[in-house]
């Protein structure tokens, strides 16, 4: 049995379908819809969010320009003078590599952009946008800066000079203002997810 031209065009057009939803299937959407507008060079790129939360990427090495919508579901490419438009699971998987790199920028600007803020006597607690697992920071009045991840038990806790983490926690865990300033981290944790 043969195949004719229309047979083997369809076979090829479901192979690639397939081919392109099995490796798009791990490619999952930036998040920059509550993220501030901003922009800065990077060494093979230049980042920007603006003010209507698209996200551009210019590859200049490449000469490839990204414009990425807020929730990250369509993604517009403009390479060689020719403009094109795919959604998130039809992106070719030659761009995947410049979508994931994108989606790294607006992770860490998550993770560093405070959703939640408790100022009082105590100090300042900031809860970060990353999700799932944000970013907590305190900021305590007694100069102790403390880092925690929510629902991990990883830690750490830095003072001047001094850098305390998890791990080494064992040699200053007996110290009463480091005790203290690290429950008093958590109870703010606490805090700024019950207002999530």
């Amino acid at each position: 049995m043969t195949l004719g031209r229309n047979e083997i065009q369809e076979t090829l057009e479901t192979k690639r379908n397939r081919a392109y939803s099995q490796h798009n299937a791990n490619l999952t959407p930036l998040k920059a819809k509550d993220l501030e507008p901003c922009s800065f060079n990077l060494k093979r790129c230049s980042f920007e969010i603006m003010k209507d939360n698209m996200v551009k990427l210019e590859i200049t090495n490449k000469n490839i320009e990204f414009k990425i919508t807020p929730n990250g579901q369509i993604v517009e490419i403009l390479n060689g003078g020719q403009c094109k438009k795919y959604k998130l699971e039809q992106l070719p998987p030659k761009y995947h590599k410049f979508y994931l790199y994108g989606k790294k920028i607006c992770e860490k600007l998550r993770s560093k952009t405070p959703k939640i803020i408790i100022n009082n006597e105590d100090g300042q607690f900031l809860l970060m946008k990353n999700d799932p697992k944000p970013n907590f920071e305190a900021v305590l009045k007694n100069g102790y800066v403390i880092y925690l991840k929510a629902w991990e038990e990883e830690f750490r806790i830095v003072k001047g000079d001094l850098h305390i983490t998890n791990e080494n926690y064992w040699m200053w865990g007996k110290d009463r203002e480091v005790k203290e300033s690290l429950r008093k981290a958590y109870i703010y944790l606490k805090a700024c997810l019950k207002r999530v």
